[in-house]
């Protein structure tokens, strides 16, 4: 190989490697938080209150009250992990272990978090 050619790979090669460490500069924080318990968190949240999910959530009384039909198109994991989200979050504020998810239409109990485990109402 030529000697121009062998500097133009280098510098191309460095020129790359520059460019992905500035990506990464750039964009660590975003994949950081993507990774952590609170980014995934945050994310369920906000993925309930743009579907229109959550109706209202009130940590003192340890409830949250949720539309019954959107609630009910959400999977069964996703509902897992919905509950198991707002639980923690209303844990950091109150210190309650148990949670309370309602219907908002009908008022009935959806689910429980008690602590460890979500426990489904059989209605």
């Amino acid at each position: 190989m030529s000697m121009w050619r062998r500097v133009v790979v280098i510098v191309s090669l460095a020129a790359i490697f520059i460019a992905a460490g500035l990506l990464v500069f750039r964009y660590r924080d975003a994949v950081v938080s993507r990774l952590t318990a609170d980014g995934r968190r945050q994310r369920i949240l906000r993925r309930l209150n743009v579907e229109d999910v959550l109706v209202e959530r009130n940590c003192g009384r340890g409830q949250a009250s949720v539309s019954g039909e959107r609630w009910q198109t959400l999977r069964s994991s996703d509902q897992d992990r919905a509950i198991a989200a707002l639980a923690s979050l209303c844990f950091e504020q109150t210190g309650l272990k148990t949670f309370t998810v309602r219907d908002a239409d009908t008022g009935a109990v959806v689910a429980v978090w008690n602590g460890t485990a979500v426990e489904r109402s059989t209605r």
